[in-house]
């Protein structure tokens, strides 16, 4: 090993107590080196000079205080940071469990053929009121008046039976006829038609679905292979508060 390279050995070299073994050998290196045991010299009376100044410095006597503060203070503030870090996993989870129960509530309304019946129902925005013909009788005692025109299948639940009617008119959606009626109770339209046509499938139950479009409340159902429904302008809340209210004879 030659003199330079045992030098580059000898950084932690402080006083002759050593005991490294390479410091030893890196001692040996440079024996016969006049040079590099000056410079080694000049190296041990630095460092020696560094260590008494750092040995003379006085930590203030509150430095243990302060340590302890501060370090109080860091464990606050990861506590701050965990905590908040928790919080945003929770809310995370919540926000995906609420998205689940979202998609699953929306899963559980749709139904086959609920477009057609948002758009048959959307349909009456483009209505002036000119398109209903007058008439004055119970709803359902128009079903001569549609088979005049030739619907066929026309009919209502119990429990619209007795309603006043005050227009109707027969039109087609997509080339098949859906009655309209319009009634004097809450301002609401009736429709009916035949379900395959379009293919509503809803709960053979028969109990009423409800919905809203583009400001009108509406609320389906099906039974002897006729498909009805009634929409007013309104909510879908407001829809379930009518409905409450219709009794069957």
């Amino acid at each position: 090993m030659s003199s330079k390279t045992s030098f580059t050995q000898l950084a932690p070299y402080l006083d002759e107590r050593v005991t490294d073994s390479r410091c030893q050998k890196a001692l040996r290196g440079i024996e016969n080196d006049a040079e590099m045991r000056a410079r080694l010299a000049d190296q041990v009376a630095f460092d020696r000079q560094m260590v008494e100044m750092v040995g003379a410095i006085r930590a203030p006597s509150d430095l243990r205080a302060r340590l302890e503060k501060n370090q109080q203070l860091t464990k606050e503030k990861r506590s701050r940071e965990t905590l908040v870090a928790i919080m945003a996993v929770v809310m995370g989870v919540g926000l995906i469990a609420g998205l689940l129960i979202y998609f699953q509530v929306q899963s559980s309304r749709a139904f086959p053929g609920r477009e057609t019946l948002e758009r048959i129902a959307a349909s009456a925005n483009r209505m002036s009121g000119v398109e209903l013909e007058p008439v004055s009788q119970q709803a359902g005692q128009l079903s001569d008046w549609f088979y005049m025109r030739g619907f066929e299948s026309f009919a209502l639940p119990q429990e619209l039976r007795n309603v006043p009617a005050v227009g109707s008119r027969l039109f087609r959606v997509d080339g098949y006829p859906v009655a309209q009626v319009a009634i004097d109770l809450h301002e609401s339209l009736l429709y009916v038609f035949n379900g395959k046509d379009f293919g509503v499938q809803l709960p053979p139950s028969g109990d009423w679905r409800t919905f809203d479009v583009e400001g009108w409340a509406a609320a389906a159902r099906q039974g002897d292979g006729a498909c009805y429904m009634i929409t007013f302008r309104g909510t879908e809340s407001e829809m379930k508060d009518f409905l409450a209210t219709l009794r069957k004879p």
